[in-house]
């Protein structure tokens, strides 16, 4: 099937220009503030209180053992010497992840710093015992290396485990990837600078009080940040702060073996539109799906990275894959966020996190070969974007001879199969040629499946799908191959319906009725267990 680069105008209304400003502007502010992750905002909190009390209290510990002179020399050299060793470890660390896949990486660090906070705990709860019993050694070490030895109980040990877990919170994990990365280097910046400008700031003021309390306190401290830090991250997740709670990142690792079969979480997030899951099956199917509520965005086989959807293959969701030159619309930014991450996304295109309905509203006329319309969360679609009054928009906006490919979730049956006439019967109000194709070739033999509608002001015309086309899948092969013996005879639709207008869209309606034939598609296609693990 040939395919016709899409080219836009290079001219744009002001409205545009400004929206498109707009949205980059957002972007940027959004990039660094973004980067303020729960673990970034702990390490905020407890690193200036465990440094200042550290460098103030440690040499006082040993003090009435060592006397003032030697307690002293050369501690706070070999204090931040232990942070600098901490600092290089974590980014050997870093480092040696780099061969890692991204969820893998990204778990083993998130691993290593769950369990870091627990070290400097149990550092903090054993350290008193630890430097009394090395007190009982200072005859043997003598005053020039029993305090440094003596701190290796207590102070040493936890800088250099600061060290370390600032370099886990601060690392680059993959969705940051698509950031550049100077917002990264810069974010690091201010966050060191925070931390220094706080321990100067403890470390001039706290001056009293007695060093067996501060050290107790900075346990306790410890404690309560560590645990609100899991509380909040068995919640919430990542927790940015970037959007609200109902923005709030989650990306765990969690298996689930449900008859045999097991399931790994990779990210989820609960978001504008509800939740967000993207989910493996391991085996037998070897897939990785894009979960909306209780129902399925889109998958591919994680082995040949092939659709499991054959509509995708008619619609061409792999336009990347052709070089074609695209605007993407989507209104769920972790719909989006996740298709980059985990779906090869790549970013060649321009993205508006917004509206579709706005988006076709305030674009130019006449600049797209083609519209991909695909709007289905499970269910039930927004019902504004099939009006006449839309589809009008989406044609005005295409070339005089570009084609609108309109994806619906439908049945042939009655009575669900009202909603699909009177979605024909709106399109072929507005577009003189249509003609819509099944994804596979059971004419009315299921209940529900993606049906394609290929609308244009011309007549639409395919030519013969060749190898290029295929791009050495047996899956588009198949689907692109037969696609034309798939296609459904609209004329039986014909005035059953209505149509649907902005004043009166009685689809709403209507898709209650197939909402539940789709949720029984969709425990046929997972389990129950499946659905309930979210």
């Amino acid at each position: 099937m040939s395919r016709r680069r899409q080219q836009k105008s290079s001219s744009s209304s002001n409205n545009q220009n400004l929206l498109y400003k707009q949205q980059q502007s957002d972007d940027k502010i959004t990039s660094i503030t973004h980067l303020c992750t729960l673990p970034r905002a702990t390490f905020l909190i407890i690193t200036p209180i465990l440094i200042s009390v550290i460098l103030q209290v440690a040499p006082n510990y040993v003090e009435p053992i060592y006397g003032n002179v030697f307690s002293t020399i050369y501690f706070n050299e070999v204090a931040l010497s232990s942070l600098a060793f901490g600092i290089i470890i974590g980014i050997g660390f870093i480092a040696k992840t780099k061969s890692l896949s991204q969820i893998t990486r990204d778990n083993e660090i998130t691993s290593a710093l769950i369990s870091g906070i627990d070290w400097c705990g149990v550092l903090f709860a054993f350290a008193p015992i630890i430097v009394r019993a090395l007190f009982h050694l200072s005859g043997l070490l003598g005053p020039y290396l029993g305090p440094h030895i003596t701190q290796f109980g207590l102070a040493y040990p936890i800088m250099f485990s600061i060290g370390f877990l600032n370099v886990m919170a601060c690392a680059r994990f993959s969705r940051e990837q698509r950031r550049p990365i100077f917002r990264w280097i810069l974010y690091v910046i201010i966050h060191c600078t925070i931390i220094i400008t706080l321990i100067y700031v403890l470390y001039s003021v706290m001056t009293r009080g007695r060093s067996c309390r501060r050290l107790y306190f900075s346990g306790l401290s410890l404690a309560l940040v560590g645990t609100v830090f899991k509380l909040l991250w068995c919640i919430y997740g990542e927790l940015s702060l970037e959007g609200d709670a109902s923005q709030r990142r989650k990306t765990t690792l969690n298996n689930t073996v449900v008859n045999n079969v097991e399931y790994t979480i990779l990210a989820r997030n609960e978001s504008i539109t509800g939740w967000i899951e993207v989910v493996e099956e391991i085996k037998p199917r070897n897939i990785r799906v894009l979960r909306a509520g209780h129902s399925l965005l889109g998958g591919v086989f994680r082995e040949t990275r092939d659709s499991i959807y054959g509509c995708f293959y008619l619609m061409e969701a792999s336009l990347q894959a052709h070089n074609v030159e695209m605007d993407v619309v989507e209104l769920d930014p972790v719909v989006y966020d996740f298709a980059v991450n985990y779906f090869d996304l790549k970013r060649e295109h321009k993205i508006y996190l917004q509206d579709g309905r706005k988006f076709i509203n305030n674009a130019d006329a006449r600049i797209y070969d083609y519209v991909l319309h695909d709007v289905f969360t499970g269910g039930s679609v927004p019902s504004t974007l099939f009006s006449i009054e839309a589809l009008e928009q989406i044609k005005r906006i295409l070339k005089k001879n570009g084609i609108l490919a309109l994806n619906f979730v439908s049945s042939e049956r009655w009575p669900h199969a009202e909603s699909f006439a009177l979605v024909a019967n709106t399109i072929t109000t507005v577009f003189p040629y249509v003609k819509c194709f099944r994804e596979g070739p059971q004419e009315g033999s299921v209940p529900f499946q993606n049906m394609v509608f290929f609308a244009s002001s011309n007549y639409i015309t395919f030519s013969t799908a060749t190898q290029t086309d295929f791009l050495g899948s047996a899956s588009r092969e198949y689907v692109l191959g037969n696609f034309l013996n798939w296609q459904i005879n609209l004329n039986k639709y014909r005035n059953v319906t209505g149509v649907i207008t902005d004043e009166h869209n009685p689809l709403d309606k209507l898709q209650r009725i197939s909402a539940f034939e789709h949720w029984k598609v969709m425990r046929e296609v997972f389990p129950q267990e499946f659905w309930i693990n979210f």
